[in-house]
Protein backbone atom coordinates (compact mmCIF):
# COMPACT_ATOMS: atom_id res chain seq x y z
CA UNK A 1 0.00 0.00 0.00
CA UNK A 2 3.15 2.11 -0.05
CA UNK A 3 4.53 1.61 -3.48
CA UNK A 4 2.98 3.52 -7.06
CA UNK A 5 1.60 1.20 -9.45
CA UNK A 6 1.97 -2.55 -8.13
CA UNK A 7 -0.44 -5.23 -8.11
CA UNK A 8 0.46 -7.82 -5.61
CA UNK A 9 -1.48 -11.09 -6.02
CA UNK A 10 -2.18 -13.62 -3.87
CA UNK A 11 -3.08 -16.89 -4.90
CA UNK A 12 -4.46 -19.36 -1.84
CA UNK A 13 -5.26 -22.59 -2.15
CA UNK A 14 -8.80 -22.91 -1.16
CA UNK A 15 -11.30 -20.93 -2.81
CA UNK A 16 -13.23 -19.95 1.24
CA UNK A 17 -9.46 -18.62 2.11
CA UNK A 18 -9.68 -15.59 -0.11
CA UNK A 19 -12.63 -13.66 1.89
CA UNK A 20 -10.41 -14.52 5.24
CA UNK A 21 -7.32 -13.62 3.86
CA UNK A 22 -9.09 -10.24 2.08
CA UNK A 23 -10.39 -9.20 5.48
CA UNK A 24 -6.74 -9.66 7.77
CA UNK A 25 -5.39 -7.03 4.38
CA UNK A 26 -8.39 -4.58 5.30
CA UNK A 27 -7.97 -4.74 8.75
CA UNK A 28 -4.20 -4.65 8.64
CA UNK A 29 -5.04 -1.77 5.97
CA UNK A 30 -7.44 0.28 9.07
CA UNK A 31 -4.79 -0.34 11.48
CA UNK A 32 -2.57 2.00 10.08
CA UNK A 33 -2.40 5.38 10.98
CA UNK A 34 -4.64 7.67 8.95
CA UNK A 35 -1.63 10.09 8.33
CA UNK A 36 0.31 7.02 6.79
CA UNK A 37 -1.79 5.12 4.49
CA UNK A 38 -3.31 5.63 1.24
CA UNK A 39 -6.86 6.77 0.88
CA UNK A 40 -9.16 3.30 -0.76
CA UNK A 41 -10.71 3.77 -3.91
CA UNK A 42 -12.17 0.58 -3.88
CA UNK A 43 -12.61 -2.59 -1.39
CA UNK A 44 -14.62 -5.59 -2.46
CA UNK A 45 -14.80 -9.46 -2.08
CA UNK A 46 -11.68 -10.06 -4.12
CA UNK A 47 -9.49 -7.02 -4.08
CA UNK A 48 -8.14 -3.58 -2.10
CA UNK A 49 -7.85 -0.96 -4.83
CA UNK A 50 -5.34 2.06 -3.42
CA UNK A 51 -6.43 5.54 -4.48
CA UNK A 52 -3.73 8.16 -5.84
CA UNK A 53 -0.58 5.47 -6.22
CA UNK A 54 -2.71 3.19 -8.26
CA UNK A 55 -1.44 -0.02 -6.61
CA UNK A 56 -3.86 -2.45 -5.18
CA UNK A 57 -3.74 -5.97 -3.75
CA UNK A 58 -5.68 -8.65 -5.37
CA UNK A 59 -6.40 -12.30 -4.06
CA UNK A 60 -7.75 -15.32 -5.64
CA UNK A 61 -7.79 -18.98 -5.90
CA UNK A 62 -6.15 -22.09 -6.71
CA UNK A 63 -9.66 -23.22 -7.32
CA UNK A 64 -10.04 -20.67 -10.24
CA UNK A 65 -9.38 -21.73 -14.17
CA UNK A 66 -7.51 -18.10 -14.27
CA UNK A 67 -5.98 -16.57 -11.29
CA UNK A 68 -4.30 -13.46 -12.24
CA UNK A 69 -4.87 -13.10 -15.80
CA UNK A 70 -5.40 -9.62 -17.61
CA UNK A 71 -2.99 -8.59 -14.64
CA UNK A 72 0.99 -7.17 -14.33
CA UNK A 73 2.01 -8.46 -10.77
CA UNK A 74 5.14 -7.16 -9.30
CA UNK A 75 4.14 -9.11 -6.40
CA UNK A 76 3.16 -12.65 -6.01
CA UNK A 77 2.30 -15.01 -3.03
CA UNK A 78 1.26 -18.34 -4.01
CA UNK A 79 -0.03 -20.85 -0.91
CA UNK A 80 0.21 -24.58 -0.51
CA UNK A 81 0.97 -25.15 -4.44
CA UNK A 82 1.19 -28.50 -3.13
CA UNK A 83 -2.65 -28.71 -2.74
CA UNK A 84 -3.68 -26.41 -6.51
CA UNK A 85 -6.23 -27.82 -8.28
CA UNK A 86 -4.54 -27.14 -11.71
CA UNK A 87 -0.51 -26.61 -10.78
CA UNK A 88 0.56 -26.43 -14.56
CA UNK A 89 -2.35 -24.23 -15.89
CA UNK A 90 -1.82 -21.43 -12.93
CA UNK A 91 2.23 -21.22 -12.74
CA UNK A 92 1.00 -21.40 -17.29
CA UNK A 93 -1.35 -18.62 -17.01
CA UNK A 94 0.31 -16.29 -13.88
CA UNK A 95 3.78 -16.63 -14.00
CA UNK A 96 3.48 -14.92 -17.43
CA UNK A 97 1.98 -12.10 -15.89
CA UNK A 98 5.00 -11.23 -13.91
CA UNK A 99 7.85 -9.84 -15.48
CA UNK A 100 11.41 -10.36 -15.01
CA UNK A 101 12.18 -6.94 -13.86
CA UNK A 102 13.79 -5.65 -10.81
CA UNK A 103 11.60 -5.49 -8.18
CA UNK A 104 8.95 -7.98 -8.71
CA UNK A 105 9.06 -10.68 -6.44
Amino acid sequence: MYNEGITALTIADKMNLTAQWLRRGQDWYEQTPWDMRPSLSASNATELWFKGIGSRYAISSAEATTPGMGLTIQRFHGSEPGSWTHPKDIVRETFQAIPLERGTW
